[in-house]
């Protein structure tokens, strides 16, 4: 009795200590973020909870648990990557990793509650809906990239679980659950990996494994992912071999069943003869089972593939006659398209300050006026064409009333953009390009002057960003 008293008491008195004051400018900074679309909420409050302008636990607890909620309603599910695209082309460029997908910033907030509340992390963790998984074809350039998941389910294994939880394998229940979910071929690698990271007796490893193998067994092929982790599958399995009676065969039956459907005629990643996957996997066997007495390598014949899927349409910027026409001027803007002595590449400040370049300058804004959406392929690559020479003009104009003019048609154009544009993640690209040129910019001044014109931004994200990135960076 006298025990519940004092917890009683103690509680009163934690109730009527003063909240510590919270400075009015951060506090304005933070309800800004709040206000802008919620995946550019979420990443700002995040960002903003792990810099040093917040010491307070409960504000940073606070502040964690609204991007999460916020996280929630972010229109990309999770990352999408793919190893064979070049930087310059619309597939590159709309998923570029800017760390705006629900998956991504959910997994996020849990990381970054975890160093706070262990059991809220969890608990949290457990609220993620990864939803749909997409089965892309060899026509799509990208495919899901999960790995953010599986990397915060490893730290929660590591730290989220108590010495008696442990006792109880709550832990080993946690994986299994996580693994047991698997049922696309873009889990594969990543769930691999994190058993190869966590620490497990041989009973538990083997336990899982097993689980593995069976849930395996049902994944569905597909040419698109699996090309893109064939190089690793092989390796990523080898530390989870202590119980290969099970999973050599269930990794087997998964190799073949991709091989030998429709491949996508960009991969074709081969070792000798063999596909890369094939040609790691009979090595493992030989190492394993030399006689070949219990584990049967793969047959080149099992391994020809159905047929040629084909592959994606790399939807290359730049490729209009317009669109060349701006590209060379831009060319010429930067550094006159001539060598210069030293390896001198760019032209200097007094250089573009001439009448000659001023010239050239005005020639592009003109053919850039005349430039309509009709003459490219899709109005995203027509953005970020356009946002591209503009933003990249506002850094080459010397300061000056005309590179305020610069900048305002930069942020003029995307501002307008952002309600017609499919994907934001394209949209914020160019936004993003433009406060890391203030970021790592040399000149303290030109940094100042970025960051100042780009918070005065109509676009509200635009201008939150730009008051974050002046105090704490933008990585």
């Amino acid at each position: 009795m006298i025990g519940v008293l004092l917890l009683l008491a103690q509680a009163q008195v934690a109730q009527t200590l003063p909240t510590p004051k919270r400075p009015l400018e951060i506090v304005s900074l933070t309800d800004q973020a709040r206000g802008v679309p919620p995946e550019f909420s979420a990443d700002l409050l995040l960002r903003i909870a792990a810099s040093t302008l917040i010491t307070e636990t409960k504000w940073k607890r606070e502040l964690i648990e609204d991007a999460f909620v916020s996280a929630a309603h972010a229109p990309l599910p999770y990352r999408q990557s793919g190893s064979s695209i070049s930087t310059d082309t619309r597939w590159s460029q709309e998923w570029w990793p800017n760390d705006l997908e629900k998956l991504t910033l959910q997994t996020r907030a849990v990381d970054a509650m975890l160093a706070l509340d262990r059991e809220r992390a969890l608990a949290m963790f457990q609220d993620v809906v990864m939803g749909e998984i997409a089965t892309p074809t060899c026509q799509d350039a990208v495919s899901p990239d999960l790995s953010s998941y599986y990397k915060t389910a490893t730290e929660l294994f590591r730290r989220a679980f108590t010495a008696e939880q442990r006792k109880k394998e709550r832990d080993v229940q946690f994986l299994g659950d996580v693994m047991g979910a698997m049922h696309s071929a873009a889990q594969v690698v990543p769930i691999l990996k994190l058993l190869a990271e966590v620490e497990l007796t041989d009973a538990q490893r083997q336990q899982l494994t097993a689980k593995f193998a069976a849930t395996l067994e049902a994944v569905p092929a597909n040419d698109r992912i699996f090309g893109r982790s064939e190089p690793v599958l092989v390796s990523s399995a080898v530390p989870a071999m202590h119980d290969s009676l099970l999973l050599l065969p269930a990794l087997r039956a998964y190799i073949v069943r991709n091989e030998s459907g429709a491949r996508c005629s960009d991969w074709r990643v081969k070792m000798g003869n063999l596909p890369a996957a094939v040609a790691s996997f009979n090595t493992l066997v030989a190492k394993v089972d030399p006689g070949a007495t219990l584990y049967k390598p793969i047959a080149e014949e099992e391994s020809k593939p159905l047929k040629d899927g084909r592959t994606f349409d790399p939807k290359m910027f730049w490729q209009s006659k317009r669109s060349k026409e701006v590209l060379d001027a831009l060319k010429w803007l930067n550094h006159g398209n001539r060598n210069l002595p030293d390896n001198q590449r760019f032209w200097t400040l007094e250089e573009r300050s001439t009448k000659e370049w001023d010239a050239h300058y005005h020639d592009l804004l003109k053919l850039i006026e005349a430039w309509k959406e009709e003459e490219e392929t899709s109005a995203a690559d027509y953005y970020f064409m356009v946002a591209h020479t503009y933003e990249s003009l506002a850094a080459l104009v010397p300061p000056g009333p005309a590179r305020e003019d610069a900048m305002s048609n930069f942020l003029s154009f995307v501002e307008q953009r952002y309600a017609t544009l499919e994907n934001r993640n394209l949209w914020f690209v160019m936004a993003r390009s433009a406060l890391q040129r203030a970021n790592f910019s040399k000149d303290p001044k030109d940094r100042a002057w970025i960051f100042d014109r780009m918070a005065r931004s109509g676009s509200p994200a635009i201008a939150a960003y730009a008051q974050v990135a002046a105090r704490i960076g933008l990585p």
